[in-house]
């Protein structure tokens, strides 16, 4: 019975190629924000989030609220922008969605179609602390990073058979101590028969994402992930619905 309840939610998840999950093709305002943004106030602040977060599952500053300058301004309203749509989100619809997406992937399925996206998720919130006058990033409490299972149907749906994924499979990346689950990550996309290149990934920095028209989308990297230094907080939606919800309370009660 479980099983065919996990398929039924499954199938609630959005594998559209526009789903941010999928492609994220440019930073979308109150939908996500690019960490290294917070380079305009201080060039180390990305790498400390993703040590805290990541490595050490800890809360972080982000920034002072009492700001001093227009970069600080800027920041400050775009991560706030955010907070305030996850908020509503949470009010209206009754779920919450927010995550620290860190490393990204991009390539293209076997139809073509270009994919850029986180490939884990650490859930996580954003408190404005009045007292200290910090914005905080929090790991979400009792919450545990998850694989982009989203981006993982897409791969199953446009590489046409060609290549695919058996989805119980990545349930085991949940359960990997935060260390030890990017080198786990590499050795499963080799079973996959894909090509991985990490040219363009260090752990020791943090790139800015490209925005990207449709017609500056790659189309030539079909059987290739490539990783990439980027690490975006935001809304990067695994199920289509609340009802996500509603199954994981009968797949924990038993079915």
């Amino acid at each position: 019975m479980n099983k065919v309840l996990k398929k039924y939610q499954d199938r609630l998840n959005d594998v559209n190629r526009r789903n941010r999950s999928i492609r994220l093709s440019r930073i979308i305002k109150k939908k996500v924000f690019d960490l290294s943004d917070l380079k305009k106030i201080d060039e180390n602040i990305p790498l400390k989030v993703i040590n805290a977060i990541i490595h050490n599952n800890r809360k972080v500053n982000l920034l002072n609220t009492n700001v001093e300058n227009k970069d600080e301004e800027t920041v400050l309203r775009s991560i706030l922008y955010l907070k305030r749509d996850i908020d509503f989100i949470l009010n209206e619809k009754g779920y919450f969605e927010c995550y620290l997406g860190y490393p990204f992937i991009q390539g293209n399925f076997q139809d073509g179609s270009f994919f850029r996206c986180p490939i884990m998720l650490y859930p996580v919130k954003i408190e404005n602390n009045r007292q200290t006058k910090k914005l905080e990033l929090c790991p979400l409490e009792d919450s545990q990073p998850i694989i982009n299972k989203t981006f993982f149907l897409a791969f199953n749906k446009y590489n046409q058979g060609t290549r695919s994924v058996n989805l119980e499979e990545l349930e085991e990346f949940q359960n990997l101590d935060r260390n030890e689950i990017f080198p786990k990550i590499i050795d499963f996309f080799k079973t996959l028969n894909v090509n991985i290149i990490n040219d363009n990934f260090s752990d020791d920095k943090i790139d800015s994402l490209k925005p990207l028209k449709q017609n500056e989308m790659p189309d030539d990297l079909i059987g290739i992930i490539e990783l990439l230094s980027l690490a975006v907080i935001g809304q990067f939606n695994q199920l289509n619905s609340s009802l996500n919800k509603d199954y994981e309370n009968i797949l924990a009660n038993g079915g």
